[in-house]
């Protein structure tokens, strides 16, 4: 099962991030698991977006994309 990470508000939307090994994922209802997130990677407790630490502002853009 997927460990819960944070919280994003994302426009008018909340979604939780959490991970299971390098891969990450979010959801809009449950706290672990959900849709994979592309392009995240959970790496040295710290989620990364092509190759780089992430804000919330990356997440939530990388989200909009899907």
């Amino acid at each position: 099962m997927a460990e819960y990470l944070k919280t994003l508000k994302c426009g008018g939307k909340t979604y939780y991030v959490s991970h299971s090994g390098s891969d990450v994922y979010y959801n809009s209802s449950s706290k672990t698991g959900g849709f994979t997130l592309k392009g995240a990677k959970f790496v040295s407790n710290e989620i990364k977006v092509n190759g780089k630490p992430a804000s919330d502002f990356d997440l939530c853009q990388a989200i909009a994309k899907l």
